[in-house]
């Protein structure tokens, strides 16, 4: 059996967000060694790194870190919703795609939409998410002014028990206390909100493959793998379909490019073998035509 178990959306997601908490933990690791002077600077660094005060330097650069991985969770959500837009497109909804085309350059707007048009996130997990878009606007743009709606914060302080037991002990309370006064989050927070990113993809994700077109989806997908770089698809063609004891495996090496796994358990969904098989048959000057088609 064969299926699809997250889009190309979900994909360059977890390209940009996959280790992120791991990547912040050692880059921490390190800072808190700079500021304890545990950490020998190695001969690379010591002609342009040489501060007056190595433990202001090390706090500072903590900041600067805990904004980029914040700056960083919220981007890569937005590049989820965005890159869900393009084609071939993972919205199947004419008036779910009509809303995205109207949300500019918010990222706010485009949460809205999805959760308006697939089941929502729990109220709380979005809060969360609102904030955190906004205070990351804070953080990038000093003259950001959009302001968050006070049910919003009340959403969070309600549900403050949901933050505590499922996010490592987060404080909701000193979360909106850093956000209103413009700080920078903690390593909590950052890892929370990136946690909370991981969490909402899934969730939107999980639904779109629920109302995807499967083969149109992947014949979509295989066009652009095929063209990749606007270059000249018949050389890619003609070194998967072009060798006939070879094709199959060329040919699912070429769908496992796309997302498509075989499996004993069909978890996200089903790719039909009738279409596995259809495209493994194809000859060299049947491929176009199909998955134009």
């Amino acid at each position: 059996m064969y299926e699809l178990n997250r889009t190309h959306a979900r994909r360059a997601f977890k390209d940009l967000l996959g280790q992120a908490n791991h990547f912040l933990i050692t880059v921490l690791v390190g800072l808190d060694g700079v500021r304890s002077g545990k950490v020998d600077i190695s001969s690379e660094f010591r002609t342009s790194w040489n501060p007056q005060n190595v433990k202001r330097s090390a706090e500072r650069s903590r900041v600067f870190v805990l904004d980029l991985a914040l700056i960083r969770a919220i981007d890569a959500l937005d590049s989820y919703m965005m890159m869900s837009v393009r084609k071939p497109s993972a919205i199947a909804d004419s008036e779910f795609l009509a809303a995205m085309d109207g949300t500019g350059r918010s990222v706010a707007r485009r949460l809205d939409v999805f959760d308006g048009n697939l089941p929502p996130l729990k109220q709380q997990h979005k809060a969360a998410l609102l904030v955190a878009i906004q205070w990351r606007n804070q953080r990038v743009h000093s003259l950001s002014d959009d302001k968050i709606e006070k049910s919003t914060l009340r959403i969070l302080r309600d549900h403050a028990d949901w933050f505590v037991s499922g996010y490592s002990g987060l404080i909701i309370g000193d979360f909106i206390n850093h956000f209103n006064t413009g700080e920078a989050p903690t390593f909590k927070e950052a890892a929370s909100v990136t946690r909370l990113t991981h969490e909402a993809v899934a969730h939107y994700d999980e639904h779109l493959l629920e109302g995807l077109p499967v083969e149109r989806y992947l014949k979509g997908l295989l066009g652009e793998l095929l063209r990749q770089g606007n270059a000249d698809p018949s050389r890619a063609i003609q070194k998967t379909w072009g060798h006939p004891s070879k094709k199959e495996t060329k040919v699912i090496r070429l769908l496992r490019m796309v997302g498509v796994n075989e499996t004993q358990e069909i978890r996200g969904r089903e790719v039909p073998r009738k279409f596995v098989d259809r495209l493994i048959s194809l000859q060299c000057d049947e491929v176009l035509p199909f998955v134009d088609a």
